[in-house]
């Protein structure tokens, strides 16, 4: 799903594409960065896995971050975070492979199917028993009849109500007297977007003011406090 990190330490970090199964590094503001598997992701918080602690925002004559070096889980709320940076894999890998069929999954997978082929490379590449039945939370489900290197990420129902409704990512610029006032980003299903701005504009602190509404950067509606007008394609 698309995160919007509206204290993002640069611009290039303020939009990031996150998915269940994704290896990131996370940093917040003012406490510490760690790298691990994303296990659960919302518009509010982000949790991983198989996660190690990397640094502190201070030296450890000043702070002490003792407690995170054995921790293997963390959970984060977006709001404090500065930055979310995705891991690449080496294109044609069996891990970019998973990579991008889990990815095409929105809200998450049930499981992982894999030809007979397909496992064996994924069991050579990979060389962790661990991980020979289980890639990150996601069960490995072998298919004797697919053919050659197949790969396959069933979806979730998430991912299926996501499929037939998606969420998209939004933004209202507020103006009063000319001058622009608030800016406010949100995610919404197509099908809750006028509940959604409705609730939004009843919030706003100052009278008399002029919004415009954008979807992922275009303009669809511009209005007041009193009157919405939807821009025709």
């Amino acid at each position: 799903m698309k995160l919007i990190l509206k204290e993002a330490i640069e611009k290039r970090y303020q939009e990031v594409e996150v998915r269940l199964g994704d290896r990131v590094e996370i940093s917040e503001w003012d406490h510490i960065t760690v790298k691990g598997t994303v296990s659960e992701v919302s518009e509010t918080k982000i949790k991983v896995v198989h996660a190690e602690f990397v640094t502190g925002a201070y030296s450890r004559s000043v702070a002490n971050y003792d407690e995170y070096d054995d921790q293997t889980e963390f959970s984060f709320n977006i709001w404090n975070l500065a930055s979310i940076k995705v891991a690449k894999f080496e294109e044609g890998t069996p891990l970019a492979l998973i990579h991008e069929a889990t990815r095409q999954n929105y809200c998450g997978s049930e499981y992982i199917e894999m030809s007979p082929l397909f496992y064996n490379k994924y069991k050579e590449y990979i060389k962790d028993y661990g991980y020979f039945h289980n890639y990150y939370g996601y069960k490995i489900v072998v298919n004797p009849d697919a053919k050659g290197l197949y790969v396959y990420a069933e979806p979730n129902e998430e991912t299926k109500a996501h499929n037939l409704n998606p969420r998209r990512s939004y933004s209202i610029k507020y103006y009063q007297r000319n001058e622009l006032y608030m800016i406010d980003s949100f995610i919404s299903a197509e099908n809750q977007l006028d509940t959604t701005l409705k609730t939004k504009l009843s919030l706003v602190g100052v009278p008399n003011y002029v919004y415009k509404l954008y979807l992922e950067g275009q303009l669809i509606e511009r209005g007041t406090a009193k009157k919405r007008y939807p821009i025709c394609s």
